[in-house]
Parts: structure tokens; C-alpha cells; sequence
């Protein structure tokens, strides 16, 4: 089954990328999904919150650091950090006051949809909000497939916002979510 449908996402995968590619300067002219204005950039940069959804992002995946001073940029030691899916778990459990905050967690696939922006691509994420060397690739989300006794997790591929399925022993990256102080959705 899992075989089936990953044919089927890299066989409509061409209908993605032709509707990227505006971040920066694309010459497509079709709305932003995540305008700039839903989001407000915390103070110091190291969260963001979707006034939209009333939740709050961590600016870099978990393994990078926020280094404000290089215009919003998130920095690693040089390493790719990627987590199974229960190390991602065992992350978060570890690492209750992440950014001095408490209440972090792994998004579900529609919270972590939510931030996709279409008209970009590698990475599909609104580069006027979220830094423009936020990593590519896949992302964990807390949404388990329907049914499946294997423990397929759902994620998000954020080369081209393309939601699918990965085996949860996969290696992927993190970014952690929480819902904002005084901010209604």
C-alpha cells in the first residue's frame, strides 16, 4: 500500500513544482497561502506566531540555533540533525522549557500543512516570515496513518509541501510547535 502511494505522489509530483518557485522573485501570479501578515515574528526572532491558527513555531528545526545577528538566520555545528520518530518524541519530552517556553510539541500534519507556502520551494515555507535557510526536506508530524499496524507517521516534505507517509524508524527533521499566549485564532 505505502508502495502504491508513494508511486502515486512522485507521479503528480511534477504538478507541484510547476506551481512553486516564487520565493524569491517567482513570475507566478496566484496569491500567497501564508501571507506575511498572519504572522507575527516574535521579539528576538526565535519564534513566530499564525495569528491565523493561534500557534506558535519554533523559527529553526530542533539541531539548529537561532542566530539573529546574520539576518535571521539558523545555524548548525555543520551536522543535518534528523530524528526517528520516537527520538522526536523522546526530544520533546526532554526539553519541556524549549526557547524558555513551555508546551512545545510535534504538530499534527494539518498544523504542520498550515505553514506550507505553495508558491515556494526548497524550501516551501514563506521566506519573509520564516528565515530563507530553513532546512528542506521531510518533517515530522504527530499523525499516525489511519489503520496502519506498521507505524507509518504522516509528514510533510517541505521541498514542495507534498503531505505523505514514512516508515516512523525514517530519520527526518523537527520543528516544534505550541499554542500562543493570548493569541485567538
Amino acid at each position: 500500500m505505502r508502495r502504491i502511494l508513494s508511486t502515486l505522489l512522485f507521479a503528480l509530483f511534477p504538478v507541484y513544482a510547476a506551481y512553486a518557485e516564487i520565493c524569491p522573485g517567482s513570475a507566478i501570479d496566484a496569491p500567497a497561502t501564508t501571507p506575511a501578515s498572519r504572522f507575527d515574528v516574535q521579539p528576538g526572532g526565535e519564534t513566530i506566531v499564525d495569528k491565523q491558527t493561534g500557534l506558535e513555531w519554533a523559527a529553526c528545526p530542533i539541531g539548529y540555533t537561532w542566530d539573529g545577528v546574520n539576518q535571521r538566520r539558523c545555524v548548525t555545528d555543520g551536522s543535518s540533525p534528523t530524528f526517528t520518530w520516537t527520538q522526536a518524541l523522546l526530544y520533546v519530552l526532554g526539553h519541556p522549557d524549549y526557547l524558555a517556553k513551555q508546551g512545545w510539541r510535534i504538530p499534527n500534519v494539518k498544523e504542520l500543512a498550515s505553514i506550507v507556502e505553495y508558491k515556494c520551494h526548497n524550501p516551501a515555507i514563506n521566506h519573509d516570515v520564516f528565515p530563507s535557510d530553513v532546512v528542506s526536506g521531510i518533517y515530522w508530524s504527530n499523525t499516525h496513518w489511519a489503520g496502519d499496524i506498521a507505524g507509518d507517521i504522516r509528514v510533510v516534505n517541505f521541498d514542495y509541501g507534498v503531505v505523505s507517509l514514512v516508515a516512523n524508524s525514517e530519520p527526518h527533521y523537527l520543528r516544534l510547535v505550541r499554542d500562543a499566549d493570548n493569541v485567538a485564532p
